[in-house]
């Protein structure tokens, strides 16, 4: 019986694991390359590449998942530049009555907030 570290890896028994550029074959495979080319890169099999994929597979899948998450909240960190920047130019148009700017900046602001909410949306329909 093996034993395995927290991160899914089983560093007694998986060649890739004991790579000197391990973490650029991970990343290469959270990526989507495919395994013949990468195993051609790194001087590994395609089968011990395979292998390892199976043992780390839970936790690429936990990376991929951490880094889309990562880029949705800076998209929604974006957002809300945005709505602040409308609203301090809201501001500022209607000290000088421009009634044309007041009514740009509701109008993108109303888009913007749309669209998070869209983005925010679980799926039973509240956000």
């Amino acid at each position: 019986m093996s034993k395995k570290s927290n991160s899914g890896l089983r560093p007694g028994l998986c060649t890739v694991c004991h790579h000197p550029a391990v973490d650029d074959i991970n990343q290469a495979l959270m990526e989507g390359m495919t395994l013949r080319p990468l195993a051609a890169i790194y001087g590994l099999s395609s089968s011990a590449l395979s292998r390892h994929t199976k043992h780390i597979g839970r936790a690429l899948a936990e990376k991929r998942q951490h880094d889309q998450e990562v880029r949705f909240n800076a998209y929604l960190d974006e957002l809300e530049l945005l709505k602040v920047r409308l609203d301090r130019l809201f501001r500022k148009s209607e000290d000088t009555h421009s009634l044309h700017i007041s009514l740009g900046c509701l109008q993108e602001a109303l888009k913007i907030i749309t669209l998070r909410a869209r983005l925010t949306q679980t799926p039973n329909g509240r956000i």
